[in-house]
């Protein structure tokens, strides 16, 4: 990756103006296997759009199963939360298979994004990865609910 090129779907559907604004802050990033990219309960202090490779996101139960429920490549963003206004996840997210990425750090990437019309860009991406999903984690105790994997100190 280069400061010059950009792989990602999602930022490739960015007008060139934006991608000026985030080629002045963003830096390239070797994303080894396992490497976590959002911690979970942690603030995020990073986006990281994938170039290459394969991100996981994962839920915790409150009962402590794991359910993998979304991948991240090429097409998406990693600490998509911030758009949102959220400065920690209720998931982690890490690589699943190795890859390059770029690293943006949150509040450079939140000012870049201040214009409306990309800040809406990032908002409908957002939505359609809070879509409901039903992981079937707890299906031997009782249905999994969101509750299930939203942290107390997040309000809903």
């Amino acid at each position: 990756m280069t400061k010059n090129k950009c792989e990602t779907i999602c930022l490739g559907r960015c007008r060139p103006t934006y991608l000026t604004n985030f080629r002045s802050i963003w830096s390239g990033l070797l994303c080894h296997l396992r490497r976590h990219l959002v911690h979970q309960d942690e603030p995020i202090s990073h986006v990281c759009f994938i170039e290459s490779g394969l991100a996981s996101v994962v839920a915790t139960s409150s009962h402590g199963k794991t359910a993998e429920i979304r991948h991240v490549g090429r097409e998406g963003v990693t600490g998509y939360q911030v758009i949102m206004a959220v400065d920690r996840a209720a998931t982690e997210t890490f690589m699943q298979m190795e890859g390059d990425g770029i690293l943006v750090p949150v509040e450079p990437f939140l000012q870049a994004v201040k214009e409306t019309s990309i800040r809406d860009f990032f908002l409908r991406y957002a939505h359609t990865l809070r879509i409901p999903t039903k992981p079937a984690i707890d299906s031997d105790l009782k249905p999994a609910s969101h509750s299930d994997f939203i942290p107390a100190g997040v309000p809903i």
